[in-house]
C-alpha cells in the first residue's frame, strides 16, 4: 500500500499540473520570453532615437527623402537606373 502511495505520489509530482516537468517547460518559456523582452527594449531605444533625429535633425530628414521617398532638392534632376 505504501508502494503504491509512493509511486502515485512521485508520478504525480513529475508529471501533474504543477509537476516537475511542467515546472521546467515553464521555466524555459519565461527564459525564452525575458530575451524577447532584451530585444523589444533595445527596437524601443532604436525608434525612440530614431525618433528624435527626425524631430531635430534636418539632415535625417533630408537623407530620408532621398533614399526612402526617392525625392530630389531644389534644382536637381533625379535619375532612376534600372
Amino acid at each position: 500500500m505504501v508502494a503504491a502511495y509512493l509511486m502515485i505520489l512521485v508520478t504525480f509530482s513529475l508529471l501533474g499540473d504543477r509537476g516537475l516537468l511542467r515546472s521546467l517547460r515553464l521555466w524555459h518559456e519565461c527564459q525564452k520570453l525575458d530575451g524577447e523582452i532584451v530585444e523589444l527594449e533595445q527596437d524601443v531605444r532604436d525608434l525612440r532615437k530614431n525618433v528624435d533625429l527626425f524631430r531635430h535633425d534636418i539632415r535625417t530628414i533630408e537623407k530620408f527623402a532621398r533614399e526612402e521617398l526617392h525625392l530630389a532638392g531644389k534644382n536637381e534632376i533625379h535619375y532612376i537606373f534600372k
